[in-house]
């Protein structure tokens, strides 16, 4: 069953270990990190990676890990970057920085070793994996920001056009990075968000899809990953333990929440959604 909305049961993900993971100045998270001396506690790192992993199982879903990261590439423990899945196939991704550029090949090499097809690629742009959140089954959000462009996103227009999948770019601010730090959907057409980070048609483009928007203020999660969650499904969520704002809302709409210790990731503008990438979902 491949991947082709957010909010279906999360059946099989891909983790990338945090062997090789250090701090690199690709976002303004990292960068203020690295400007105030932070360093990666990498026996943490690990102990927490390991959590997330227990609660991913926990929830039922299989863990698959890349075998061979390249020791080059500190930041491929964000598994989520390098490709986006869907009906078809994964859709291989381009990096913005050159830090980060490479970290597909262990990735891809991963996913044909399990059995799963590409479907295509991006040759032209910036387009990043954690940019995208399915909205639906037709439509796939993609953040413009820090990292994707839009000729990354055409790129991508034009490939998902193929299956019927139309993809839509989203502005917003850079010191996010992604847009899955400013958008997340946690249930079948129920989503928190930004409202004030994001443009105003696209909150009528999602309540037109009968979505309901719970608004998180900016000023509440400043500096942090607070909408950095990831669904699976049946009313479940994996967030993580320091993100109490966000979690009291996701509690108080009737959700169940996993939240695993990830301070050596959050802290540096890395959470659940970042350092997993879907291989299936149940339909929605």
């Amino acid at each position: 069953m491949p991947v082709f909305n957010s909010t279906g049961v999360l059946r099989k993900v891909l983790l990338c270990p945090p062997t090789y993971y250090e701090l690199v100045p690709v976002d303004d998270f990292a960068r203020t990190a690295i400007e105030r001396g932070a360093e990666i506690d990498k026996k943490k790192a690990q102990a927490q990676h390991d959590e997330l992993a227990d609660a991913l199982r926990n929830a039922g879903v299989e863990i698959y890990y890349t075998e061979e990261p390249d020791p080059t590439r500190h930041y491929a423990v964000n598994a989520r970057d390098f490709a986006v899945n869907s009906p078809e196939g994964v859709v291989i991704g381009r990096f913005k920085y050159s830090e980060r550029r490479g970290e597909q090949v262990a990735g891809e090499k991963q996913l044909k070793k399990l059995g799963y097809k590409i479907f295509g690629r991006i040759e032209r742009g910036c387009w990043e994996g954690g940019d995208n959140r399915y909205i639906d089954e037709r439509n796939l959000a993609t953040g413009i920001g820090e990292r994707s462009t839009w000729p990354g996103i055409q790129n991508a227009q034009e490939i998902f056009e193929g299956m019927g999948i139309k993809v839509h770019g989203i502005v917003i601010p850079q010191k996010w990075t992604h847009l899955d730090c400013v958008f997340a959907p946690v249930a079948k057409k129920l989503a928190i968000i930004m409202k004030s980070e994001v443009p105003e048609w696209f909150l009528g483009f999602l309540e037109g899809r009968e979505y309901e928007l719970v608004d998180i203020p900016a000023d509440k999660v400043e500096g942090e990953v607070a909408l950095n969650v990831l669904c699976l499904g049946n009313d479940r969520v994996i967030s993580f333990k320091t993100n109490t704002y966000v979690n009291q809302i996701l509690k108080s709409l009737g959700l169940k929440i996993y939240d695993p210790d990830l301070t050596e990731f959050v802290d540096y503008g890395q959470g659940p959604h970042c350092l997993t990438f879907e291989l299936e979902r149940d339909k929605d």
